[in-house]
């Protein structure tokens, strides 16, 4: 390994021990591959020095790639009597079935977004607004909470609405779009792209509250809430649930490997047409 990889790991080992929630992702650790798989499966075959049983925890397993699936497949086969090997996904319809149908399902239920955003107010991690906000997002796991922080996702949330409202600007938008695109899919992070995708869905669900029940329904973004007022009388009959399911589908488009330019962008101008459709129809109808 290079000494700047070395040293990241020392100090992500150092924030771990301060900070058992923090989430810790190295440079360009975006999958876990079959080098790693063959490293492991060597190790495992080693005699253990001290005695009593090995635990194996492999966090995001969804993240291995289908090479490193299948070189671990004869572990979980044919597991040694003293190891125990426990896979943690949060996605597991992402795991390959040959690799799942060999393991004993365990579902731990998420913690309540109350609770998460409570103990991120009481640690001092941030405001009540912000702290409703991540919880909202975090998916059931104050883990994810404390990393949605460390991004800063509020500046993540603007970058996203300033990507929907450029995609809905006059003829003259592409440039504009195409250079937002170009910096939001750079580096191909796949994670970050999916909390965006994320809060910009979180966004559109309160505009179809907004649109739904009127100004005062309650939102997520509460700090958003004129621009989401703004938007809901300009798009009301837009058909919010096709626009979410456009969102979702790009997410599962960025983990397939679809090239994320080509994603965002398709996304944006799908977006574009669904709310302007929804626009001419309610002026047509008026």
């Amino acid at each position: 390994l290079k000494t700047e990889v070395i040293e990241e790991i020392r100090s992500a080992v150092v924030a771990m021990a301060e900070d058992p929630y923090r989430e810790i992702r190295l440079t360009g650790a975006t999958q876990i591959r079959i080098g790693q798989i063959r490293e492991l499966k060597r190790s495992l075959s080693l005699s253990s020095s001290q005695g009593g049983r090995r635990v194996v925890i492999i966090l995001r397993a969804d993240e291995m790639t289908t090479e490193a699936s299948n070189a671990f497949l004869k572990t979980l086969e044919e597991p040694h009597a003293d190891v125990t090997v426990i896979l943690v996904t949060s996605r597991p319809e992402r795991i390959l079935p040959t690799i799942s149908s060999r393991c004993q399902e365990l579902v731990i239920p998420p913690i309540d977004d109350v609770d998460i955003a409570d103990a991120l107010v009481r640690r001092g991690l941030c405001d009540e607004t912000e702290a409703r906000l991540t919880a909202s997002f975090a998916q059931g796991s104050f883990t994810r909470a404390v990393a949605l922080l460390s991004d800063d996702m509020k500046t993540q949330r603007e970058d996203i609405v300033d990507l929907l409202r450029t995609s809905l600007k006059g003829r003259d938008f592409r440039p504009r779009l195409i250079s937002l695109v170009a910096d939001i899919a750079e580096g191909r992070d796949k994670v970050r792209i999916e909390t965006m995708l994320g809060l910009l869905a979180l966004w559109l669900r309160d505009a179809h509250m907004i649109a739904a029940v009127g100004p005062n329904a309650a939102i997520v973004n509460t700090d958003q809430r004129d621009a989401l007022i703004k938007f809901a009388d300009a798009f009301g009959a837009a058909d919010f649930p096709s626009a979410l399911t456009v969102i979702e589908r790009s997410v599962r488009e960025v983990y397939r490997n679809v090239h994320p330019q080509i994603t965002l962008l398709t996304m944006c101008m799908t977006l574009r047409r669904l709310l302007y459709g929804a626009r001419s129809a309610q002026g047509a109808s008026a």
